[in-house]
């Protein structure tokens, strides 16, 4: 049992059209590892304005991005807390286990301070630009490949925000592993 104080913490997780009642019980279970932390549970439209909603609602200093069927270990989220408390980092991600990796940090695991996702935070499935600035004189094109996580990894480098990414992996269910600590 951990005795990190989580109370800093809010852990958004937007909840799909698709999710089933066995996902949303395991889901709960697994946060009954985060005492004190403020969880929005997130329902309807698209899982981003899902998210978009519940990042507005919180009122905690620090953020969990956490999608549904993903885990993440205490370990990441207590380093990620630490680094941005201490005010060397805005944010920190990690990428999922083989074979779900994505060679890019996921945003479904990502930690923010709040303000700071709040201030940045306007994905959409359909962008109203076609190009994001990601350096001096950079930019990139955004297809319809083009996902979430991208996008907002870009807006930090746009708005200055320091990104890092921690040696640590999520685990993704779609394998229904349920052991959080392998």
């Amino acid at each position: 049992m951990s005795v990190f104080d989580y109370s800093d913490l809010s852990i958004v997780i937007p909840i799909g059209p698709k999710e089933t009642v066995e996902a949303l019980k395991a889901l709960d279970e697994y946060l009954m590892n985060f005492k004190g932390a403020e969880v929005i549970r997130e329902f309807g439209g698209t899982i981003w304005e899902a998210r978009k909603y519940g990042v507005d609602k919180s009122e905690r200093p620090y953020i969990l991005c956490l999608d549904v069927d993903t885990r993440v270990s205490e370990e990441y989220i207590q380093e990620s807390i630490g680094l941005i408390k201490n005010d060397q980092i805005d944010v920190s991600a990690i990428d999922y286990f083989y074979p779900h990796h994505q060679k890019h940090p996921a945003f479904g695991t990502s930690i923010w301070k709040t303000r700071e996702l709040k201030r940045i935070y306007d994905w959409k499935t359909k962008p109203d630009r076609l190009y994001v600035k990601i350096g001096k004189g950079k930019y990139s094109n955004i297809s319809s490949s083009f996902c979430e996580c991208e996008y907002m990894w870009i807006r930090c480098a746009e708005e200055g925000l320091r990104f890092l990414e921690l040696d640590y992996r999520a685990i993704h269910l779609k394998e229904k592993v349920l052991n959080v600590h392998s």
